[in-house]
């Protein structure tokens, strides 16, 4: 019942499953299964950083509290330029992260401001596939927070000396080396050593709303 009440409140404020994750400190995948019906009796600490993240009561995913109108805001959206990501496409950046360039594509954006995030248009079959719960085929757009720290299993932009790309990304605890992974198996995984990443920033939002 409680991943129910979660994916209830979730639609509600109208939150992505990837956003919700990212918002509570936990793997998208153990959303997913919370979701689904797959954990019935979730750690304390976990209801209350769901809670905290829909601002609502830890009681109310429990179905017990009366219902309430969340407490998250609805910001105005802002505006932010677009650039692509794949094969054949460099995005350069400046001292602070930030990307540099003219962009003719223009994606709106809830909740995080200018200068938190960019966003990349997918462009190759790389991060699509058949089998994965998430895919990403071109022409999905999706958002980068340049403030947020990435965990293991994260969809993230990484930016290294050499080169730059879209992947989802996995490490050991005490481990120096970084797998970046494509869901398309038909692409080859990378591994490189965490001191070698320039920047490393995880997907908050995806959408398909462009503005030319």
């Amino acid at each position: 019942m409680i991943g129910a009440n979660v994916k209830q409140m979730r639609e509600k404020v109208g939150m992505s499953q990837m956003e919700l994750a990212r918002r509570a400190g936990m793997p998208q995948s153990a959303l997913a299964r919370l979701e689904s019906g797959g954990v019935s009796h979730p750690q304390a600490r976990t209801i209350k950083r769901l809670a905290d993240a829909l601002g609502c009561a830890p009681e109310q995913l429990f179905g017990v509290a009366p219902p309430r109108e969340p407490l998250i805001s609805e910001p105005e959206p802002m505006r932010v330029a677009c650039f692509k990501m794949g094969a054949g496409y460099e995005v350069d950046f400046d001292d602070g992260g930030r990307p540099v360039g003219e962009s003719d594509t223009y994606v709106y954006v809830v909740g995080y401001g200018r200068e938190e995030c960019f966003a990349g248009d997918v462009a190759g079959d790389s991060m699509e596939s058949a089998e994965a719960r998430e895919s990403f085929p071109p022409g999905t757009i999706v958002i980068f927070s340049r403030r947020r720290e990435a965990v293991s299993g994260d969809f993230v932009f990484y930016r290294t000396a050499d080169e730059s790309g879209f992947k989802q990304a996995f490490w050991r605890d005490g481990s120096d080396e970084v797998k970046l992974r494509p869901l398309n198996p038909q692409y080859p995984e990378k591994v490189v050593k965490k001191g070698d990443l320039i920047h490393l920033w995880p997907a908050v939002q995806v959408t398909r709303e462009i503005r030319r």
